[in-house]
This record gives structure tokens, C-alpha cells and sequence, in this order.
């Protein structure tokens, strides 16, 4: 199991490493994303209107 504040340590411990800057997407970024963003085609969900074709 992670937790939240174990994903915050390793985004800041990524950053400093790597010197830019890591972050969760928010939750409308993810929802787009999950979507399928702008190659979506208007699908309901990611490249389906059917739930079962994409679960």
C-alpha cells in the first residue's frame, strides 16, 4: 500500500534529484487522461462508449 504523503516524499526526493519538477496530476487532468484526452473521439470512456469494452 502507498499512501499520499508517501507519494509526496518520493515526488520530492525525484525533484531533487533530477532538478525539475514532478507533481500527481489533479483530478481533472486525470479525468481527461482516463478519457482519453483530445484523441478521445468523443467517447464516453477511453476509446468506448461501453464499459465492458474497455474494463
Amino acid at each position: 500500500m502507498v499512501s499520499w504523503d508517501d507519494c509526496q516524499e518520493f515526488i520530492t526526493k525525484l525533484n531533487e534529484l533530477t532538478g525539475k519538477t514532478f507533481r500527481l496530476p489533479t483530478e481533472a487532468e486525470w479525468e481527461y487522461a482516463a478519457r482519453g484526452g483530445n484523441r478521445s473521439q468523443g467517447y464516453k470512456y477511453a476509446g468506448s462508449n461501453t464499459v465492458g469494452d474497455v474494463a
